[in-house]
């Protein structure tokens, strides 16, 4: 079994955005070290039935799909639903949800949480100039504690304004004055790894999914080094699709130096954990 933390499926409301562009795709798979013909075919055709394949071929029973809400990009919850709803069993969604109004946002947490069963909100601040411990976040914390639910926030530089926002000190602050709530450092807050380890080390509510900054980038052995010890109950395994080829990630992945307690906490108990599967 295997679930994969970060797979943005070829489906309604991620096509046409920029990382199911085939320029995007190919560029990061130039930089990762990946080639375009072992790449993720089934995002360059915007295949779900290939998608499926491809999954079952990397030995991915299910894919977590983070939302998206910010200005030219939405992910609305009423298509993650029926993503999860069409094909039961293989993708669970973390909901989309507002920031800028944060009324709006906690009535959207309300309707994905109450309503969707969804077990968590996806947040993708650095590309709003927001950085994690922004107050103006804070009723929306605030509002994910009392419901009980787990925060993914995208942190890394390529999708940040500035280098500053990735900053792991900022997540820090915010799991210090919300520890009831799992915040998951999605991409790992790279290039910040021995910082954002080092949070993690002090928070026991930080959880990191580096996904593709693992197993294909500099720095990737401090997230396995690790993983392998005080972090192996607070690791998601993650492949970034379509940036990342699944069936190259999971390789990458199996090839490093996991006892196959460790492996199996990391590729699936965590998140069923996480995520009350």
């Amino acid at each position: 079994m295997i679930i994969d933390f970060r797979l943005r499926p070829p489906y309604e409301g991620y096509l046409g955005t920029q990382m199911y562009s085939a320029q995007t795709i190919g560029w990061i798979n130039r930089v990762i070290g990946t080639s375009m013909p072992d790449g993720p075919v089934a995002a360059l055709e915007s295949s779900m039935p290939k998608l499926l394949q491809e999954m079952d071929e990397a030995g991915v029973t299910t894919g977590v799909t983070l939302g998206r809400h910010r200005p030219g990009t939405e992910i609305p919850n009423e298509v993650l639903l029926r993503l999860t709803q069409e094909y039961p069993g293989r993708f669970v969604a973390l909901a989309s949800v507002d920031v800028v109004d944060t009324q709006h946002g906690i009535a959207m947490i309300d309707k994905a949480i109450g309503e969707y069963k969804f077990p968590g909100i996806s947040l993708d601040l650095s590309v709003l100039g927001r950085r994690v411990d922004d107050k103006r976040l804070y009723p929306i914390y605030e509002h994910c504690s009392k419901r009980g639910c787990c925060i993914a926030i995208t942190l890394s530089m390529l999708g940040a304004q500035e280098f500053e926002l990735v900053d792991p000190a900022d997540l820090d602050r915010a799991a210090r004055d919300f520890p009831k709530i799992g915040f998951v450092s999605a991409h790992g807050s790279y290039p910040y790894v021995l910082e954002v380890i080092g949070v993690a080390m002090k928070r026991d509510n930080v959880w990191l999914s580096p996904d593709m900054y693992m197993t294909h980038t500099p720095g990737g052995s401090l997230y396995v080094e690790a993983a392998q010890g005080y972090l192996q109950d607070r690791t998601l395994f993650g492949t970034a699709y379509p940036y990342t080829p699944l069936k190259d990630t999971v390789d990458r992945f199996m090839r490093l130096p996991f006892t196959d307690a460790v492996r199996e906490k990391l590729l699936y108990k965590n998140a069923q954990r996480l995520l009350d599967l």
